[in-house]
């Protein structure tokens, strides 16, 4: 079913959802709100759900998404956040996405060589919150325990410019992570990667490595605990880059992907190595009992297909288990973080990140739903609208 048949009326803003008809297929639609630029002062209304259910026998993947925020970037390359389910933002030309929550979008504004702006907005109305010049170029945050974590490039260029974070009451901000010098072991300037948040929200990781050109890279991995405020740094040297964190366990990976290294997010030491030609995407459930990750398996060309594989790895174990597999000759495999969770992953049927699905002016984008405890999929079970043209 498309949404064009849908017996919905769109309205600016919205992002509505429908159960409908006989083959009982979730319509998930995103329209971004037009017109209101969200510097200007001026609130736009807040946007209202459409969609009834129009059975009582709903699909098993009804609620799929609701609620999950993403980022997108939307012709002509303007930033934009959505909620699925609630509201939505275009941000100011200019200005780059950093961190979405249910209700708050995050951006930077750079305001010259050394410098930028850090911006935090209410997405249902478009007002800011908070305006924050800041001597570095922010360059990465995320949304934890009611505050806003981010970092970015030092102002000093030997000195690690730390973590630091933004009360969202009363907009406080904080050193998390003081500055320090750069390990011996660097060799020259770090750089402070992205920042990762574990699906709780309890734990977030904040990684560095030092200069580009020194082979083999070096790189340490420091933890807050969001509750208590306090840090350590498990992992204190590797030539891994951080890729996501659970609240037990820290997984890393080569520059060129061919495999993930679970260590221990305590004690730093590690737990099992898994590989593959290619690890594409990737995300740990919020129990973090399981790693789900898409990779690619190589064939030979011949009798073994190259084929492209969703599967859930065990985070105490290592073991691999194969949800769904397809010929690479058919339509993408795009994991989409974003909107999956414990129970089902959304898989696109575009070969980008959700974020970048629209920029090159898709109209809409549609995924399959795959149930990772049976490897059930449900075919077309989400279509989202690229944002209206203001």
């Amino acid at each position: 079913m498309s949404v064009r048949r849908a017996p919905v009326r769109w309205r600016a803003g919205s992002v509505a959802l429908l159960v409908a008809g006989a083959g009982l297929v979730l319509v998930v639609a995103v329209l971004l709100r037009p017109g209101t630029n969200p510097s200007s002062g001026a609130s736009p209304a807040p946007s209202e759900s459409l969609g009834a259910p129009a059975s009582s026998s709903p699909s098993p993947t009804a609620g799929v998404a609701v609620g999950r925020a993403f980022a997108a970037e939307v012709p002509p390359g303007v930033s934009a956040a959505a909620v699925i389910g609630g509201p939505s933002l275009r941000l100011p030309p200019g200005e780059q996405v950093l961190a979405v929550s249910a209700d708050q979008v995050a951006s930077v504004l750079p305001t010259g060589a050394a410098g930028s702006s850090l911006v935090i907005r209410d997405i249902a109305t478009g007002r800011q919150l908070i305006r924050l010049d800041r001597p570095e170029q922010v360059g990465t945050a995320v949304f934890a325990g009611g505050s806003l974590y981010f970092t970015g490039l030092p102002v000093a260029g030997y000195v690690d410019p730390g973590v630091s974070a933004i009360d969202l009451t009363d907009f406080a901000v904080r050193q998390v992570i003081e500055p320090a010098p750069w390990p011996t072991e660097f060799n020259g300037t770090g750089t402070r990667n992205q920042l990762r948040v574990s699906p709780t929200g309890a734990t977030v990781g904040a990684p560095a490595c030092g200069p580009v050109l020194v082979f083999p890279p070096h790189c340490f991995i420091d933890v807050i605990d969001v509750a208590s405020g306090a840090f350590s740094r498990p992992v204190t040297d590797t030539s891994l880059y951080l890729w996501d964190v659970s609240d037990t366990t820290l997984f890393a990976v080569p520059d060129e992907r061919t495999f993930i290294v679970a260590f221990d997010r305590q004690t730093g030491e590690q737990r099992w190595q898994a590989e593959s030609a290619e690890f594409v995407d990737h995300y740990p459930t919020s129990d973090g009992a399981a790693y789900v990750v898409t990779y690619v398996s190589l064939g030979n060309g011949e009798e073994i297909p190259t084929l492209k594989v969703l599967a859930a790895i065990d985070t105490a174990s290592g073991a691999i288990r194969v949800v769904h597999q397809e010929p690479d000759s058919v339509s993408p495999l795009s994991l989409w973080p974003e909107l999956s969770d414990d129970r089902f992953a959304v898989v696109g049927h575009v070969n980008a990140f959700l974020s970048a699905a629209f920029g090159g002016g898709a109209p809409s984008v549609s995924a399959d739903v795959v149930e990772l405890a049976t490897g059930q999929v449900f075919p077309n079970a989400l279509t989202i609208l690229s944002p209206a043209t203001p």
